[in-house]
Protein backbone atom coordinates (compact mmCIF):
# COMPACT_ATOMS: atom_id res chain seq x y z
CA UNK A 1 0.00 0.00 0.00
CA UNK A 2 1.44 3.22 -0.72
CA UNK A 3 0.64 6.70 0.70
CA UNK A 4 -2.39 7.72 -1.54
CA UNK A 5 -3.89 4.02 -0.86
CA UNK A 6 -3.07 2.14 -3.45
CA UNK A 7 -2.99 -1.59 -3.16
CA UNK A 8 -1.59 -4.48 -5.25
CA UNK A 9 -3.57 -7.90 -4.91
CA UNK A 10 -1.91 -11.25 -6.33
CA UNK A 11 -3.71 -14.39 -6.81
CA UNK A 12 -2.02 -17.83 -7.64
CA UNK A 13 -3.34 -21.25 -7.92
CA UNK A 14 -1.65 -24.49 -9.10
CA UNK A 15 -2.78 -25.98 -11.91
CA UNK A 16 -3.39 -29.69 -11.10
CA UNK A 17 -2.97 -32.09 -14.22
CA UNK A 18 -6.41 -33.92 -15.82
CA UNK A 19 -8.05 -31.80 -13.45
CA UNK A 20 -11.94 -30.72 -14.16
CA UNK A 21 -12.41 -26.97 -15.70
CA UNK A 22 -11.82 -24.21 -13.13
CA UNK A 23 -10.48 -20.80 -12.72
CA UNK A 24 -11.20 -17.02 -11.43
CA UNK A 25 -14.12 -14.98 -10.92
CA UNK A 26 -13.03 -11.36 -10.25
CA UNK A 27 -14.93 -7.74 -9.75
CA UNK A 28 -16.80 -5.18 -7.87
CA UNK A 29 -19.67 -4.74 -5.99
CA UNK A 30 -21.49 -1.49 -5.31
CA UNK A 31 -24.21 -1.53 -2.40
CA UNK A 32 -27.46 0.69 -3.13
CA UNK A 33 -28.86 0.36 0.32
CA UNK A 34 -27.87 -1.18 3.55
CA UNK A 35 -28.74 -5.10 2.64
CA UNK A 36 -28.68 -4.36 -0.98
CA UNK A 37 -26.73 -3.89 -3.66
CA UNK A 38 -25.15 -5.24 -7.15
CA UNK A 39 -21.59 -6.89 -8.47
CA UNK A 40 -20.59 -6.97 -11.84
CA UNK A 41 -16.99 -8.76 -12.81
CA UNK A 42 -15.60 -11.06 -15.17
CA UNK A 43 -15.00 -15.28 -14.90
CA UNK A 44 -11.42 -16.32 -16.47
CA UNK A 45 -10.08 -19.92 -17.12
CA UNK A 46 -7.00 -21.53 -15.37
CA UNK A 47 -4.38 -19.72 -17.44
CA UNK A 48 -6.05 -16.36 -16.81
CA UNK A 49 -8.07 -16.15 -20.57
CA UNK A 50 -10.89 -14.24 -20.13
CA UNK A 51 -14.05 -16.75 -20.63
CA UNK A 52 -17.37 -14.50 -20.02
CA UNK A 53 -18.54 -11.68 -17.73
CA UNK A 54 -20.95 -11.71 -14.69
CA UNK A 55 -23.74 -10.07 -12.98
CA UNK A 56 -25.54 -10.08 -10.10
CA UNK A 57 -27.88 -8.71 -7.15
CA UNK A 58 -26.94 -9.43 -3.37
CA UNK A 59 -28.97 -8.77 -0.42
CA UNK A 60 -30.19 -9.87 3.17
CA UNK A 61 -33.36 -12.53 3.42
CA UNK A 62 -36.12 -10.77 4.99
CA UNK A 63 -37.19 -14.33 6.27
CA UNK A 64 -33.55 -14.88 8.85
CA UNK A 65 -31.28 -12.30 7.63
CA UNK A 66 -29.33 -14.67 5.30
CA UNK A 67 -26.88 -12.98 3.16
CA UNK A 68 -27.57 -13.95 -0.40
CA UNK A 69 -26.26 -13.66 -4.02
CA UNK A 70 -27.69 -14.32 -7.35
CA UNK A 71 -26.73 -13.51 -10.54
CA UNK A 72 -25.82 -14.92 -14.07
CA UNK A 73 -22.61 -15.52 -16.27
CA UNK A 74 -22.31 -14.98 -19.42
CA UNK A 75 -19.79 -16.11 -22.70
CA UNK A 76 -18.10 -13.96 -24.20
CA UNK A 77 -20.04 -13.24 -27.20
CA UNK A 78 -22.95 -12.21 -24.65
CA UNK A 79 -24.45 -15.91 -24.78
CA UNK A 80 -26.31 -16.67 -21.38
CA UNK A 81 -24.29 -19.56 -19.94
CA UNK A 82 -25.97 -20.14 -16.78
CA UNK A 83 -26.88 -18.58 -13.29
CA UNK A 84 -24.99 -18.43 -9.92
CA UNK A 85 -26.16 -18.52 -6.19
CA UNK A 86 -25.32 -18.46 -3.12
CA UNK A 87 -24.16 -17.04 0.54
CA UNK A 88 -21.73 -14.13 1.49
CA UNK A 89 -20.78 -13.31 5.08
CA UNK A 90 -17.54 -11.76 7.17
CA UNK A 91 -14.92 -11.23 3.83
CA UNK A 92 -16.49 -14.43 2.08
CA UNK A 93 -18.57 -15.34 -0.56
CA UNK A 94 -19.82 -19.08 -1.55
CA UNK A 95 -21.74 -20.78 -3.85
CA UNK A 96 -22.89 -22.79 -7.29
CA UNK A 97 -22.62 -22.15 -11.06
CA UNK A 98 -25.45 -23.90 -12.35
CA UNK A 99 -26.06 -24.64 -16.38
CA UNK A 100 -29.02 -25.89 -18.37
CA UNK A 101 -29.11 -29.08 -16.45
CA UNK A 102 -28.53 -28.18 -12.89
CA UNK A 103 -25.58 -27.46 -10.74
CA UNK A 104 -22.28 -27.75 -12.76
CA UNK A 105 -19.87 -26.88 -10.04
CA UNK A 106 -18.75 -24.22 -6.91
CA UNK A 107 -17.40 -20.78 -6.76
CA UNK A 108 -16.27 -18.95 -3.65
CA UNK A 109 -13.32 -16.23 -2.50
CA UNK A 110 -13.56 -13.21 -0.38
CA UNK A 111 -14.52 -9.69 -1.35
CA UNK A 112 -13.35 -6.43 0.73
CA UNK A 113 -14.84 -3.02 1.24
CA UNK A 114 -12.85 -0.16 -1.45
CA UNK A 115 -14.88 2.27 -0.70
CA UNK A 116 -16.00 3.04 2.77
CA UNK A 117 -19.20 5.42 3.30
CA UNK A 118 -22.61 5.03 3.04
CA UNK A 119 -22.55 4.08 -0.81
CA UNK A 120 -19.86 1.56 0.01
CA UNK A 121 -17.99 -0.42 -2.85
CA UNK A 122 -15.69 -2.79 -3.44
CA UNK A 123 -13.96 -5.52 -4.96
CA UNK A 124 -13.98 -9.47 -5.05
CA UNK A 125 -11.88 -12.12 -6.12
CA UNK A 126 -12.24 -16.06 -6.29
CA UNK A 127 -12.48 -19.26 -8.09
CA UNK A 128 -14.79 -21.19 -9.27
CA UNK A 129 -14.41 -25.12 -10.00
CA UNK A 130 -16.35 -27.89 -12.17
CA UNK A 131 -17.63 -30.55 -10.18
CA UNK A 132 -19.62 -32.63 -12.75
CA UNK A 133 -16.68 -34.04 -14.99
CA UNK A 134 -17.00 -37.34 -13.97
CA UNK A 135 -13.76 -37.49 -11.95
Amino acid sequence: VDNLGNKLFIAAEEIPVNACAAGFVMGHWHRLAPGLGFFIGQWNGQAGALHGHLAGIYGVKPVDGTKVFFGKYIGLNGQARGLLAGEYDAGRFGGLWIGANGPKGGLGGVYHEAIPGPETGGFFLGGWAQTDCGL
